[in-house]
């Protein structure tokens, strides 16, 4: 399960801290807390998260900052990070390990829908709290809209399976 309370603190408390020497490192602290945060979250079907690649939000969040940092609108700043957050989910990779209810064995687990693009309201702001508050309500906003199918081997009658979607909505 994923601790968004625990989330917003370590930004706080990083932020607070102001040991980034550059943006780079900034979007290198945010993306890395993303991934370890979120690797803690399960679908409905109690998988997590096997593989992920946080370099290509910290991308994103990178671009957002030089946007902001050049004087563009801190609306271009939110549309990047959130293009960021749905760019991160289409590089997860899921485990299969544990089958849905009534199945025998999971064959495959993909994310259908990496989510919807969530509009995170950055203000320009010295209020590191008010920050790192907007930032985790936009992710834990964006990763209740993942969508996924879960296909697992289904006994039925007779002898044999049959491969079965499991739709799943959300990580938890």
């Amino acid at each position: 399960m994923i601790n968004w309370n625990s989330l917003e603190n370590d930004l706080v408390s990083h932020f607070e801290s102001q040991r980034d020497k550059s943006e780079q490192d900034t979007a290198k602290y945010i993306a890395e807390t993303y991934d370890r945060y979120v690797r803690l979250g399960k679908t409905q079907y109690g998988n997590s998260i096997l593989s992920s690649v946080p370099k290509t939000f910290e991308t994103f969040i990178y671009l957002g900052l030089m946007d902001a940092r050049n004087g563009k609108n801190l609306q271009r700043t939110s549309q990047r990070i959130s293009q960021g957050i749905v760019a991160y989910w289409l590089n997860v990779t899921l485990q299969i390990t544990i089958p849905p209810p009534g199945s025998i064995q999971t064959v495959t687990n993909v994310i259908a829908f990496p989510g919807i693009p969530i509009t995170i309201s950055i203000r320009n702001t010295q209020n590191v709290r008010l920050l790192a508050k907007t930032l985790t309500l936009g992710f834990k906003t964006h990763i209740q809209t993942i969508t996924g199918i879960n296909t697992a081997l289904v006994p039925i009658p007779g002898g044999g399976t049959v491969p079965t979607p499991f739709p799943w909505t959300g990580i938890k």
